[in-house]
This record gives C-alpha cells, sequence and structure tokens, in this order.
C-alpha cells in the first residue's frame, strides 16, 4: 500500500468523513485541555494529515507547539495552515503573532500587510493592529 497517492487521494489511502474529523479535533481538544500537549499534537496533525484545510486543526497543533515553548514549531505550523487552509486570518494572526515573538520582523510584517487585505472580524483587527503598532507598521 502506498503511502502517498498522485491523484489527489488521502494519505495511506484513508478517508474521513467530517463527523470522523469533527471526533479527532474534540479529542485533540480535550487532550490539550488536560495538558497532554504531545498526545494533542498527535492527534492535531493527524487530523490536518487527513483534512489540511481544517484550519480548527492547525490552530490546535501550533498552540501545542506554543505551550511546550516550542516557537519556531508553531509559527511554521500556523504559516503552513494559513497557506494551506485558504488565508484563514486567525492563522494568519498566530503566524504573524509567532515571527514577531522568535524575532522575525520582517515576515511579521508582510504577514501583516497581508491581513490588512482580507476583512477581519472586529477582535482580530484589533489583534491585527496590536502588532502592527508593536512593529511599528502604519495601519
Amino acid at each position: 500500500m502506498n503511502a502517498t497517492s498522485s491523484h489527489g487521494e488521502r494519505p495511506l489511502g484513508m478517508s474521513l468523513g467530517s463527523d470522523e474529523l469533527q471526533a479527532l479535533y474534540l479529542a485533540g481538544h480535550t487532550l490539550f485541555d488536560q495538558g497532554n500537549f504531545q498526545q494533542a499534537a498527535d492527534v492535531f496533525r493527524f487530523t490536518v494529515l487527513m483534512e489540511p484545510l481544517f484550519a480548527e486543526a492547525w490552530q490546535g497543533l501550533g498552540r501545542c507547539h506554543d505551550e511546550v515553548g516550542d516557537a519556531e514549531a508553531a509559527a511554521l505550523v500556523y504559516e503552513t495552515g494559513f497557506r494551506l487552509g485558504g488565508n484563514e486570518p486567525t492563522l494568519g494572526y498566530l503566524s504573524a503573532r509567532a515571527l514577531m515573538q522568535n524575532g522575525e520582523k520582517s515576515e511579521a510584517r508582510e504577514r501583516l500587510e497581508e491581513l490588512a487585505e482580507l476583512d477581519l472580524e472586529p477582535h482580530l483587527a484589533a489583534g491585527v493592529a496590536a502588532l502592527q503598532q508593536i512593529l511599528g507598521v502604519a495601519s
């Protein structure tokens, strides 16, 4: 059995429905809430492997890395989720924040510029404005 496909099939030939994906996400969320960050990360990682467009699972995986102090991995996860998930604004904000925390200020500014082009919910717009102010970006 192939581990990958060349014609849009899911890895390992597996396919999960939305109910199964949601159940996996909730299991990861529960593990996260219990402080089992490595196990939660494993569940979220499997979830995004099965459905790369599942933005909330990317967020969960990034938060796991944040919680264990791996800001570099968190930034990579948020960025990957942002790109694969159709530029989902929350992932973009988390990506910019993680980049800033890692000292990657020019990359954070670029992400914020991208986010400024999107129609943001008020709470995200406020977060973006706050990061722009910290980084000295004109809003």
